[in-house]
């Protein structure tokens, strides 16, 4: 897998395990398929993607991908890149000096207004107090 972990951030261990284990479950997903398709959202998860663009990827309906997806991770297809992406954006704020909207859109938010809300709802912070409280040397914004 080519996931962008280069380490558990401070405000997101938990999510660091969940997605661990989120992974681990999705190689089960399907012999056939699953390891490919965790590397697929691996790869792609930045940019706009649709199940139906994910099922006929791997040559399966899109009700069959999410009710494989659901049974075996728990997660739909679209929470756990939501999840992806949330993650990738807490390495990068944590980790670089680029701004929040630039980040927002590399991790594959459009909309960096639906990227701090959904980013709050998640970590309980928003993407700059996280920066502020676990960034050494927070860039001057």
């Amino acid at each position: 897998m080519t996931l962008l972990l280069m380490k558990p951030t401070s405000a997101g261990k938990d999510t660091q395990h969940e997605l661990d284990q989120t992974l681990k479950k999705l190689a089960c997903v399907s012999n056939q398929w699953g390891p490919l398709l965790s590397d697929y959202l691996d790869e792609h998860y930045a940019n706009p993607i649709s199940v139906q663009a994910i099922a006929q990827h791997f040559f399966v309906s899109p009700r069959t991908l999410q009710r494989r997806f659901l049974k075996v991770v728990n997660l739909t297809v679209i929470q756990y890149l939501q999840k992806l992406r949330l993650h990738n954006a807490c390495q990068l704020i944590e980790l670089t000096r680029k701004g929040i909207a630039e980040i927002s859109y590399e991790v594959g938010y459009q909309d960096v207004s639906a990227f701090r809300k959904v980013f709050l709802r998640e970590f309980g912070l928003t993407p700059t107090e996280l920066r502020k409280r676990f960034c050494a040397n927070p860039p001057m914004e």
